[in-house]
């Protein structure tokens, strides 16, 4: 599934019941375009998904292909399990980022809100329950969500701030969080960052650790400083 500069949307591939957008069925070796819009901006379609998200220039949502499941949500269009061209999901015009994954997806708003649908069954939306998700569902009330990667029934998410959670199934301690077992809202993973803290090295004194925006170096009046070499920006 590919995007040209100018808009249009293309596939290629198994076209399995019309999950590459358009009829009809069959195997195509060459890309095919999907419709005649020139106001496509993204698109998302994970490993193992039937179903790809698209993104509009006008921040709407739209949706085609399909299901492993019958009727658990991940197209977003309620029970439905396919889609053979693209629909649009909603009405909302306010998405900025969107994830497809296994049976699942993901998307945020330009707030910074959070929003996930389809098979929940660990938990791996994180709303809280593992009923799965028809339609678009906000995941708590943080308005600082910038990324979502997503496994087969497991989450990540990532903040404005830099911190990274975790969602969903843990049978492989494949959520990093130090918790044996899955959870079903989005937890930090505190063993990966190094929180606010100072490194201090004789006289010198650099935080915060780790850095997001600006490094500060501060050193007493007796240390001089020739040279200084950057190994790591992060």
């Amino acid at each position: 599934i590919a995007l040209k500069s100018d808009g249009t949307l293309w596939v290629f591939g198994y076209n399995h019941n019309g999950y590459l957008g358009f009829f009809p069925m069959g195997d195509y070796n060459t890309p095919i375009q999907v419709g005649f819009d020139t106001d496509w901006v993204d698109i998302s379609n994970g490993s193992s998904s039937l179903h790809t998200l698209l993104l509009k220039s006008d921040g709407s949502l739209w949706v085609f292909g399909g299901t492993w499941n019958t009727g658990d949500g991940a197209l977003g269009l309620g029970a439905q399990s396919s889609a053979s061209s693209p629909h649009q999901i909603g009405t909302d015009t306010d998405w900025q980022y969107i994830k497809a994954s296994f049976n699942n997806s993901f998307a945020i708003k330009t707030n910074g809100t959070l929003w996930g649908w389809g098979q929940n069954n660990y938990g791996q939306v994180g709303d809280g329950t593992t009923t799965d998700k028809l339609t678009p569902t906000q995941i708590g009330t943080d308005t600082d969500w910038v990324m979502v990667q997503s496994g087969s029934r497991h989450t990540y998410g990532l903040k404005s701030n830099g911190d990274l959670l975790s969602w969903g199934n843990d049978s492989y301690n494949q959520l990093g969080n130090g918790y044996d077992g899955g959870v079903i809202v989005p937890t930090a993973i505190i063993s990966c960052t190094l929180a606010q803290e100072t490194v201090t090295e004789q006289e010198l004194s650099i935080y915060p650790n780790p850095v997001h925006d600006v490094l500060t170096i501060e050193m007493n009046e007796a240390t001089s400083i020739t040279h200084i070499q950057l190994y790591d920006y992060l």
